[in-house]
């Protein structure tokens, strides 16, 4: 594929997965202060919890095997199909595992309801097997204005069911059935949008000609979600459902952010490489600008969330969360090394899905001792145990790279520093303003988010930074086209 087409339906993906993902997300960021207002911080945390057990089998059927289907150069209808229906038993098989181990994962956690909450909710797994085929094939063709469409009836739909049984008195309940009632939508509106139906046909030399690059993908995400989600396994253990309700939401804040920028970014990444897997020269090029892009975009709105965590916190929420406010914090430094994440997008698209694995094993044994030497430093330090982890994957992957890519060290970090260097001088700017203000709570976060947002535009255009030039260059482009469009009319 040449590069202009490339560059054109990369940002054309790009561009629809981001409206998908800010405007879902908004939607659904909305939904949750509603129902965080009504709701009780131990109703999320038993949510949390049963949620991490769902989400860590959830990925062997959404992001493990079907991932042939994006990378592959070709693929047939009998590869499509095969995936399908063995999609479907896998999702059935891990729901009867769910169902009965939902007693002996609430006997652990000494909360009975989680055994009725983790049948239930276990559900949207054999939901999800039935429409992760076509979210790979949207995937795979770019086509993220038809999941756009599907996301956002399905978020509105969860959050109307989700809201009125809040009100009527159904607690934790709210948060489960809206949950359902997403995946059903969802399912129902892809099969719409995306108009592929199964053929009757299955083939065992076809899946185990996908499973050679789809298992070392599974098992790094898997590995990846087990460790991710071991922090509010182990909060639940170890603290109380209160403790980890404040932990949960107090992560959801940066990560809805990382969740629509990014995610947009890295899902579009790891398409588009795919498709120029043999020129490595573009890979790289593809690679450096998606990752400057990614980190302008998230490095200040999550540098100006921390700064801002404490009005933000009180006016949006009321100050029965309060105790989240540290966790907000902190997710924020972590969730600003997420786009460091697309190298691995590179790597599996050129099919080094083995060296993906190998790496991720010794730096998750590296992790899982830092959080365990980290526990009897107190909740906040196994929380932060995270950022030296990530440090450590970042070298170990930056040695990686360049081995396969001739991408230097040097110019790896010259890429990436300069903006983690702009975002946290906004952050001190920020936050010493919100330490001396003392001002009504809705005006200071208005002055506050000015204040950051003047900052770093300011510092960013002063010293043409390569990936805010970038940014500007695209969303003046997008004008031009449109009042282009427009005076043709």
């Amino acid at each position: 594929m040449d590069n202009d087409r490339l560059k054109k339906e990369s940002i054309k993906g790009f561009s629809w997965r981001l409206i998908q993902n800010v405007s879902t997300q908004l939607m659904s960021f909305i939904i949750q202060i509603v129902l965080a207002r009504i709701l009780l911080p131990s109703d999320y945390g038993v949510i949390a919890l049963t949620s991490t057990f769902v989400t860590i089998l959830n990925v062997i059927i959404t992001t493990g095997f079907t991932s042939a289907l994006v990378q592959q150069k070709e693929i047939s209808e009998l590869d499509k199909s095969s995936m399908f229906y063995l999609s479907i038993f896998i999702g059935f098989l891990l729901y009867a595992f769910t169902f009965i181990c939902a007693p002996l994962f609430a006997f652990f956690y000494k909360e009975a309801i989680l055994t009725e909450v983790l049948r239930v909710q276990g559900i949207s797994l054999v939901i999800a097997s039935l429409f992760s085929v076509h979210t790979a094939i949207i995937q795979r063709n770019l086509q993220f204005k038809k999941s756009f469409i599907s996301s956002f009836i399905a978020v509105i739909c969860q959050g109307t069911v989700g809201i009125m049984l809040a009100i009527n008195g159904y607690g934790v309940w709210a948060l489960v059935l809206g949950t359902i009632t997403h995946n059903i939508v969802n399912c129902i509106a892809l099969y719409i949008v995306c108009r592929w139906l199964p053929q009757l046909k299955f083939s065992f030399w076809s899946i185990k000609k996908m499973l050679s690059f789809s298992s070392k993908v599974l098992a790094g995400n898997l590995l990846n979600t087990v460790f991710n989600s071991a922090k509010t396994l182990i909060i639940g253990r170890a603290y109380n459902a209160n403790t980890v309700g404040y932990y949960n939401k107090g992560n959801q804040f940066p990560n809805t952010i990382m969740t629509g920028i990014d995610g947009a970014m890295t899902t579009v990444l790891f398409s588009s490489l795919s498709k120029i897997q043999d020129d490595r020269k573009r890979v790289v090029s593809y690679l450096r600008r998606g990752t400057k892009l990614s980190l302008t975009i998230v490095v200040p709105l999550l540098c100006g969330m921390a700064a801002v965590a404490d009005p933000m916190i009180r006016v949006l929420l009321t100050n029965k969360w309060e105790n989240a406010i540290p966790f907000v914090m902190i997710e924020c430094v972590l969730c600003m090394m997420w786009p460091l994440s697309a190298r691995t997008q590179a790597l599996n698209a050129i099919g080094k899905s083995g060296t993906n694995l190998i790496v991720n094993i010794i730096m998750k044994i590296v992790a899982i001792i830092l959080l365990f030497a980290s526990i009897p430093l107190g909740i906040y330090a196994m929380c932060l145990s995270y950022l030296v982890g990530t440090i450590i994957s970042f070298v170990i992957y930056s040695f990686v790279l360049k081995k396969e890519f001739d991408y230097s060290i040097g110019q790896q970090l010259l890429d990436v520093v300069p903006i983690y260097l702009v975002g946290f001088l906004m952050f001190g700017i920020v936050y010493g303003l919100h330490l001396f203000l003392s001002i009504n709570l809705i005006l200071e976060l208005l002055v506050l988010v000015l204040t950051g947002a003047i900052t770093y535009i300011g510092i960013s255009r002063l010293f043409k930074m390569d990936g805010f030039m970038y940014l500007s260059h695209m969303i003046k482009q997008f004008f031009q086209k449109k009042t282009s469009r427009d005076n043709s009319l």
